[in-house]
């Protein structure tokens, strides 16, 4: 993979660590009980769990388990990258944009994670500027209350239980 070769073992490990980032994905947030369901819920039966790994720049040749490591984590960069901007799109700024409202569920972007880690929140306040336009909110998250500028945040979006009946 790019300037490293790896063993078949070190290969399945990357593997590994790169389907458990997928598998903890958010896939869709119960709007009664803030539950994050994941791809993990279908697979064990409960989210995945990781242990934390520190970031890795310098590192010697003959460590391949660190080599493995850095890969999954530019991988977690990568990914965490793409499918937040996927997640919020962006459009020119010229373009109004609809603001964050209260009890909006949002997905906490936060590097320093695990990469098994989404955190989500519910928008209890919103501050917006003296252009009327939200920039930074508190959230409540499972463990605390912060403020959090809207560009850490992604809105997920909530099907009502009213718009899923026939």
């Amino acid at each position: 993979i790019g300037e490293h070769l790896l063993t078949i073992e070190e290969f399945s490990t990357l593997l590994t660590g790169i389907e458990s980032i997928l598998n903890s994905r958010p896939l869709y947030v119960s709007a009664s009980d803030e539950e994050v369901l994941t791809p993990g819920h279908f697979l064990i039966g409960r989210p995945l769990v990781a242990l934390p790994e520190k970031e890795i720049e310098n590192i010697s040749p003959s460590n391949r388990w660190d080599i493995v490591k850095k890969l999954k984590n530019h991988f977690w960069r990568r990914f965490q990258s793409d499918y937040i901007s996927q997640l919020n799109p962006r459009g020119k700024w010229k373009q109004k944009q609809e603001n964050f409202k209260i009890n909006d569920l949002v997905l906490i972007r936060d590097e320093n994670l695990p990469s098994t880690k989404w955190p989500i929140g519910k928008i209890i306040a919103i501050n917006p500027g003296s252009d009327n336009l939200v920039r930074v909110v508190t959230i409540k998250t499972q463990y605390n209350t912060t403020s959090r500028h809207i560009s850490k945040l992604c809105r997920i979006p909530i099907e009502s239980t009213d718009s899923r009946r026939p």
